[in-house]
Formats: C-alpha cells, sequence, structure tokens
C-alpha cells in the first residue's frame, strides 16, 4: 500500500474496478445489469449505458483529441474511437446527456436510489487533497465562493465531464463535453461563479 486508508487520497481506477467486481461477485448480475436495474431504470434514464464500439447508438456524440498517446506527434483534433475502451467498466465510459445525469441527481438527493443515511454519508468529505478540498466516497467537496459544492469529474481522450451539486440550493451544473480535459470542469466552474452569487441575492 502507498498509506494507510484514510491518512491521504489518491484516485484509483483500481479501486472502482475493485467495487464493480464486489458487485458482481455479491449480486450474481453482470456490472452493466447491476447498474441497469437498480441506478438507470429507477432514476428514470433512458439514454445511458456502456455501449460498445461496434453498436449502433442514435445521437452519439464523437469524441475529439489533441492528446493521442498513440500518435504523439499528432498535432490537430482526431477522432477518439480508436482511444477508448470498447466498452466500459467500473472505472469509467459510461455515456449519458445531462438530462439523464440530473435525472441521476434528483433520485439520489431525493432518497430514491440508497437509505438517507448512507446518502449522507456518500456526501460526507473524508480527506483533504488540496485547498478547501476533500474527497470521500467517490465524491468530492470543494468551496467556491464560499459555498459548499459537491462534484466528480471525468476525462479521457476527447471526453470531459463534471457534475457539481450544491446541496443547500438544489442546484446542479453539468457538463459532457467532447473535447480533452479540464474542458468540462472550466466550463462548470465558470458556470458556479457566476451563479453562486445570485442564489446568495435575497428574493423580494
Amino acid at each position: 500500500m502507498l498509506f494507510a486508508p484514510g491518512s491521504r487520497w489518491q484516485y484509483s481506477n483500481t479501486g472502482y474496478l475493485m467495487l464493480g467486481a464486489l458487485i458482481e461477485r455479491v449480486t450474481g448480475q453482470t456490472y452493466f445489469a447491476y447498474m441497469a436495474e437498480h441506478v438507470f431504470t429507477p432514476s428514470g434514464m433512458r439514454e445511458t449505458g456502456f455501449y460498445a464500439l461496434d453498436e449502433v447508438v442514435p445521437n452519439l456524440a464523437v469524441g475529439y483529441a489533441r492528446a493521442n498517446h498513440y500518435n504523439p506527434a499528432a498535432n490537430s483534433w482526431t477522432p477518439n474511437t480508436y482511444l477508448t475502451t470498447v466498452k466500459g467498466s467500473p472505472a469509467g465510459g459510461l455515456y449519458s446527456t445531462a438530462r439523464d445525469l440530473l435525472a441521476f441527481t434528483n433520485a439520489l438527493t431525493e432518497g430514491r436510489l440508497l437509505p438517507r443515511s448512507w446518502t449522507d454519508s456518500l456526501f460526507r468529505p473524508m480527506v483533504s487533497y488540496g485547498p478547501a478540498k476533500k474527497y470521500g466516497y467517490g465524491i468530492a467537496e470543494e468551496i467556491v465562493r464560499g459555498q459548499r459544492v459537491l462534484f466528480h469529474d471525468g476525462g479521457a481522450g476527447g471526453i470531459s465531464t463534471e457534475l457539481d451539486l450544491v446541496p443547500e440550493h438544489r442546484l446542479a451544473v453539468i457538463v459532457l463535453s467532447n473535447y480533452d480535459p479540464p474542458a468540462g470542469p472550466r466550463i462548470a466552474r465558470a458556470a458556479l461563479r457566476m451563479l453562486i452569487p445570485v442564489l446568495r441575492r435575497p428574493v423580494d
């Protein structure tokens, strides 16, 4: 181990793969079937899934990347079709829409996916990893303009996403970008910095 559990933080895709393997072992379902039955369907997520590269998916966006590790000399935008995995995993590779992710956020915060006590634990920060930043069970916390923001972001070649939640005001900012990181987080945080002062203004 790199450090004692709970003493430091370092993002780990392997940790999420282990969680997916545990779900399969405990439930007897594939990870994909479990997510569809217990997360996507109860949340009303109709445009979300782990699509394979050889499947035809209506309205599927193509990612565009400059960071191509197969061709380091590339200096122009290229489709990320051959940079992505054949199919996603517990560590990433999920396709979705902003509308579906809002439906997921509402289901989670309203207690329709987990018991309220579990959701509270999920939203509880555990370990500091930067100025005004903490990480918990897959969800990070940052103080933005004095406001507590819960978030998770994702990224790869031609993919950059962020979901920010301001629980005090039931505000969600969702950005899905088909460009390299940090396109998604930059847009999400710019939106938050504009919205937070408005949230604090008294209503006439």
